[in-house]
């Protein structure tokens, strides 16, 4: 980015871009010294799509009635990796993860991959976890013409001009099921119960 104008001496503009920075500054400083309250709850982290908004809504509302704080992620990636990321630093006590279809792009190469360590962090850090298959049966690209080549045969739906999902064949659907298998059961505590 670039200056509005330049440091050159003080004029109208630059004192009020400096009146704002150290403003903002004196914001952040102001709001690291204020105590966040915790909940008397767990904290828990869920995982959401489109097609999986319904039900997690309706978790979300169902566990803040019972007094717990409910994360959201939406699963394009960075949601998955933000949420992994929470659970090993200790900051999340139980997964609600109904929605591993970043499995799915990572397998197929689609641009919601969260990484190969996706649905590991609950399992390794041992915390009770929810596992499901939401969303898992779609693969999700931008524009049609984004789509790789060998996967012209798939079944395809265009949901907007730059969102393309596309579903696995049998051979991938059944890898990806392997997959979501092997790293659900490697918790350390009992394997979670796929719903």
């Amino acid at each position: 980015t670039y200056s509005v104008a330049d440091i050159a001496g003080l004029n109208f503009v630059t004192k009020r871009i400096l009146t704002n920075a150290a403003g903002a500054i004196a914001g952040f400083a102001a709001a690291a010294l204020t105590p966040i309250p915790s909940t008397r709850g767990a904290t828990i982290a869920a995982t959401m799509f489109g097609v999986t908004t319904t039900c997690v809504t309706r978790c979300r509302e169902s566990l803040e009635r019972s007094g717990h704080q409910v994360l959201v992620f939406h699963a394009t990636g960075v949601g998955g990796q933000s949420m992994e990321t929470l659970i090993r630093d200790g900051l999340i006590e139980v997964s609600l993860d109904i929605t591993t279809t970043e499995l799915a792009d990572e397998l197929v190469g689609g641009v919601f991959s969260a990484g190969p360590d996706r649905l590991s962090a609950a399992g390794d850090a041992g915390i009770p976890q929810v596992v499901s298959v939401g969303a898992l049966d779609m693969v999700n690209f931008g524009a049609p013409e984004s789509v790789p080549a060998q996967c012209s045969t798939w079944t395809f739906h265009r949901h907007n001009d730059f969102d393309t999902l596309m579903t696995p064949p049998p051979a991938q659907s059944a890898q990806l099921g392997r997959r979501h298998a092997d790293i659900a059961s490697s918790s350390r505590r009992p394997p979670p119960i796929p719903l």
